[in-house]
Protein backbone atom coordinates (compact mmCIF):
# COMPACT_ATOMS: atom_id res chain seq x y z
CA UNK A 1 0.00 0.00 0.00
CA UNK A 2 1.45 3.35 -1.07
CA UNK A 3 1.16 6.15 1.45
CA UNK A 4 0.91 9.67 0.09
CA UNK A 5 2.71 12.26 2.16
CA UNK A 6 0.93 15.56 2.62
CA UNK A 7 2.91 18.47 1.22
CA UNK A 8 2.97 22.05 2.41
CA UNK A 9 1.01 24.55 0.35
CA UNK A 10 1.82 27.57 2.52
CA UNK A 11 3.36 30.77 1.31
CA UNK A 12 7.03 30.18 0.50
CA UNK A 13 8.05 32.92 2.99
CA UNK A 14 7.54 30.60 5.97
CA UNK A 15 10.76 29.16 7.42
CA UNK A 16 11.55 25.47 7.33
CA UNK A 17 12.39 23.19 10.23
CA UNK A 18 14.94 20.40 10.00
CA UNK A 19 13.05 17.69 11.82
CA UNK A 20 13.32 13.90 11.87
CA UNK A 21 10.86 12.49 9.34
CA UNK A 22 10.11 9.15 7.80
CA UNK A 23 10.92 10.66 4.40
CA UNK A 24 14.43 11.51 3.18
CA UNK A 25 13.48 15.17 3.02
CA UNK A 26 13.27 15.87 6.81
CA UNK A 27 12.16 19.45 6.13
CA UNK A 28 8.80 20.69 7.32
CA UNK A 29 7.06 24.04 7.09
CA UNK A 30 7.27 26.05 10.32
CA UNK A 31 3.66 27.12 9.77
CA UNK A 32 1.77 23.89 8.99
CA UNK A 33 4.37 21.21 9.94
CA UNK A 34 3.85 19.44 6.61
CA UNK A 35 6.57 18.15 4.30
CA UNK A 36 8.28 21.10 2.56
CA UNK A 37 9.94 20.49 -0.79
CA UNK A 38 12.70 22.86 -1.84
CA UNK A 39 15.06 23.06 -4.75
CA UNK A 40 18.38 22.25 -3.08
CA UNK A 41 21.89 21.34 -4.15
CA UNK A 42 22.41 17.59 -4.36
CA UNK A 43 25.11 17.79 -1.69
CA UNK A 44 22.73 19.49 0.76
CA UNK A 45 19.96 17.00 0.02
CA UNK A 46 22.45 14.21 0.75
CA UNK A 47 23.48 15.86 4.05
CA UNK A 48 19.83 16.12 5.07
CA UNK A 49 19.16 12.48 4.18
CA UNK A 50 22.31 11.30 6.00
CA UNK A 51 21.42 13.26 9.13
CA UNK A 52 17.86 11.94 9.01
CA UNK A 53 19.07 8.33 8.66
CA UNK A 54 21.44 8.76 11.61
CA UNK A 55 18.69 10.32 13.67
CA UNK A 56 16.30 7.53 12.71
CA UNK A 57 18.75 4.82 13.85
CA UNK A 58 19.23 6.45 17.23
CA UNK A 59 15.53 7.26 17.59
CA UNK A 60 14.48 3.68 16.87
CA UNK A 61 17.01 2.38 19.40
CA UNK A 62 15.65 4.80 21.96
CA UNK A 63 12.08 3.61 21.30
CA UNK A 64 13.10 -0.05 21.64
CA UNK A 65 15.52 0.15 24.59
CA UNK A 66 15.01 3.56 26.19
CA UNK A 67 18.73 4.24 25.62
CA UNK A 68 20.28 7.19 23.76
CA UNK A 69 17.98 9.90 25.13
CA UNK A 70 21.11 11.93 25.82
CA UNK A 71 22.14 11.76 22.15
CA UNK A 72 18.66 12.92 21.09
CA UNK A 73 18.05 15.64 23.66
CA UNK A 74 21.51 17.05 24.39
CA UNK A 75 21.99 20.16 22.20
CA UNK A 76 25.76 19.46 22.19
CA UNK A 77 25.57 15.80 21.05
CA UNK A 78 27.21 14.78 17.77
CA UNK A 79 23.80 14.08 16.22
CA UNK A 80 22.41 17.50 17.10
CA UNK A 81 25.65 19.21 16.14
CA UNK A 82 25.39 17.67 12.65
CA UNK A 83 21.75 18.76 12.43
CA UNK A 84 22.66 22.31 13.39
CA UNK A 85 25.41 22.35 10.75
CA UNK A 86 22.84 21.33 8.13
CA UNK A 87 20.49 24.04 9.44
CA UNK A 88 23.27 26.61 9.10
CA UNK A 89 23.69 25.64 5.44
CA UNK A 90 19.92 25.78 4.91
CA UNK A 91 19.87 29.32 6.35
CA UNK A 92 21.90 30.52 3.37
CA UNK A 93 18.90 29.57 1.19
CA UNK A 94 15.82 30.00 3.40
CA UNK A 95 15.22 30.83 7.07
CA UNK A 96 15.60 27.50 8.87
CA UNK A 97 15.28 26.14 12.38
CA UNK A 98 16.36 22.93 14.04
CA UNK A 99 13.89 20.77 15.96
CA UNK A 100 15.43 19.47 19.18
CA UNK A 101 14.03 16.39 20.87
CA UNK A 102 13.19 17.29 24.46
CA UNK A 103 12.06 15.21 27.40
CA UNK A 104 8.36 15.35 28.12
CA UNK A 105 7.43 18.23 30.38
CA UNK A 106 10.70 20.11 29.82
CA UNK A 107 10.59 23.59 28.32
CA UNK A 108 13.21 26.17 27.44
CA UNK A 109 13.00 29.90 28.02
CA UNK A 110 15.98 30.54 25.74
CA UNK A 111 18.08 28.67 23.20
CA UNK A 112 19.34 25.48 24.90
CA UNK A 113 22.79 25.92 23.32
CA UNK A 114 23.17 29.48 24.55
Amino acid sequence: MDVEIEKCNCNSDFPVVLQHQLTENALVCANCNLDKELELFASLKKEIANWNQSYNRIYEEWLETDNHIEELSNPLSNLNEKGLQVTTRLNTIIPAYYWLHIDEGKTFMKCPRC
